[in-house]
């Protein structure tokens, strides 16, 4: 394409001069959907909601809401309602994603899942039932290499999966390279870390975490470091230049700029951003990556099945 939205994120074809500088347009989004959800994913699983059934075309519907990230608009699984983020956000969150509203979450980093049994499989966010890979996520992808863009993954075939913390944002989590014709397995394994209630006596300055209703966010419902500081670079951002990167969400009144540029992770000064504290309970995730070999059913147009 001469003009490709998603090479916005493609620092190759953006030098070549063949990006946009506009976002998506509500039709281009829904257009893109409709690619990915008929073309991209065949099938998908998940037993504690579906027993032992694969789900086809009612896979993305089902499990999977469309989101924004630094790649572009991508698909997740156990996203938070809203994606975590808060009310205001939720008309930016409908230009992609029609079903999106918001709801209360029973879930809490600081008290965790309601103590009832049996527990809801349905419950944000999802949990697994009993470890062992058939009791994840499975999901059959397909490409199509005559619609491979060149131009910016050169000859890299495959896809690109994100792996984070729901409660965290996804503009930073963890990058694994799918590859076309191999069975790829990732064991993902949570820590947690908890802190006793008793040191809620001790100011969030001497303790060095805030508990969830200590620290509130502009942006995200719940209170994390990594979010407090997104958070604090997307305000000042805004205050020092009247911009945003074009996966950044925005209110309904604002009328910003949407700029291309390196993100960083640098502090942007302020009281604020020295107090961006670890919260005092959290879930990280480590995760391990397994590749074996498979069948691949290769046709005409070069299609090819993960």
């Amino acid at each position: 394409m001469e003009s490709f939205y998603a090479s916005l994120i493609c620092p190759k074809m953006f030098r070549m001069n063949k990006a946009t500088r506009r976002p998506l347009s509500l039709d281009q989004t829904r257009k893109l959907q409709e690619f990915i959800v008929r073309e991209v994913v065949r099938r998908c699983y998940w037993k504690p909601t579906n027993d032992q059934d694969w789900l086809g075309k009612d896979c993305c519907e089902s499990l999977f809401r469309p989101v924004f990230t630094n790649y572009g608009l991508c698909y997740a699984f156990n996203r938070l309602p809203l994606n975590g983020m808060t009310n205001i956000t939720a008309n930016w969150q409908r230009v992609f994603d029609k079903h999106v509203f918001a709801r209360p979450l029973a879930w809490t980093l600081d008290d965790g899942y309601p103590r009832v049994f049996p527990p809801d499989p349905t419950m944000r966010p999802f949990r697994a039932m009993a470890s062992g890979e058939v009791n994840g996520l499975g999901v059959e992808v397909y490409l199509n290499t005559s619609e491979h863009q060149f131009e910016c993954d050169d000859v890299n075939l495959g896809y690109t999966v994100l792996i984070g913390s729901p409660t965290d944002h996804i503009y930073t989590s963890t990058v694994l390279r799918l590859p076309m014709g191999r069975w790829t397995t990732v064991e993902v394994s949570p820590v947690t870390y908890r802190t006793d209630p008793a040191l809620r006596s001790l100011s969030p300055g001497r303790r060095q975490c805030f508990f969830q209703d200590e620290r509130t966010l502009d942006y995200y419902s719940i209170y994390t470091d990594s979010n407090c500081k997104h958070d604090l670079l997307m305000r000042e951002s805004k205050k020092q230049c009247n911009c945003v990167l074009f996966n950044w969400p925005t209110k309904v009144e604002e009328q910003l700029i949407y700029a291309y540029y390196e993100d960083s992770s640098s502090s942007h000064g302020g009281s604020g951003a020295r107090s961006c504290y670890p919260s005092c309970n959290d879930i990280l995730y480590n995760n391990q990556v397994y590749y074996s070999d498979m069948k691949v059913e290769g046709g005409e147009g070069g299609e090819v099945k993960e």
